[in-house]
């Protein structure tokens, strides 16, 4: 069994789409959904940010949930993300 991802666990999602370039599905606290890949989680200025491929630079605040977009492989070799 894996791990359940729960809300405070989006941070550790995104940051995996950062070191392994998975993509992730991203729910934001307005209801807009959206899969992307995410190039870098960072504090800009005191406000903590993630910065998407695709949709840019978004306030951690703004968002709800996110999770991977495909599981991840049963093996040694899915779990070292390659």
């Amino acid at each position: 069994m894996g791990h359940v991802v729960g809300p405070c666990d989006f941070l550790d999602v995104l940051e995996e789409s950062v070191v392994f370039g998975s993509t992730v599905v991203v729910e934001l606290r307005n209801g807009v959904h959206f899969t992307d890949t995410v190039r870098d989680v960072a504090t800009y200025d005191g406000e903590d940010l993630a910065t998407f491929h695709d949709h840019g630079r978004m306030p951690l605040h703004a968002i709800s949930d996110a999770r991977r977009a495909h599981p991840r492989e049963a093996s040694y070799h899915g779990k070292l993300g390659q």
